[in-house]
């Protein structure tokens, strides 16, 4: 499993990701994006791009008041590659 240092924040155009640990399972996280400009209609997808160029294609929940937040399993993809800081993190 990996640590909580793993996870650093990100920020992107428009938006800011942070995790947190879920209090209940220990081997799941919060991700929470966090979007700046609450008027423009908030991303459905988060599309993060590796090293090779391969883009891997997330669906997100409705936003709430400019936040949109779910849990991931701790040795998920998606969180693999969040913990890795070259890829490209873009939200549509």
């Amino acid at each position: 499993a990996a640590s909580d240092g793993d996870l650093l924040p990100r920020s992107g155009d428009g938006c800011r990701i942070r995790f947190e640990r879920s209090k209940a399972e220990k081997d799941r996280f919060y991700v929470i994006i966090e979007l700046e400009d609450m008027e423009r209609e908030p991303p459905s997808t988060l599309v993060i791009c590796d090293r090779d160029d391969h883009c891997h294609r997330f669906p997100l929940p409705p936003a709430r008041r400019g936040t949109i937040q779910f849990q991931s399993e701790a040795d998920s993809q998606l969180l693999d590659l969040l913990r890795t800081s070259d890829t490209e993190v873009l939200l549509r």
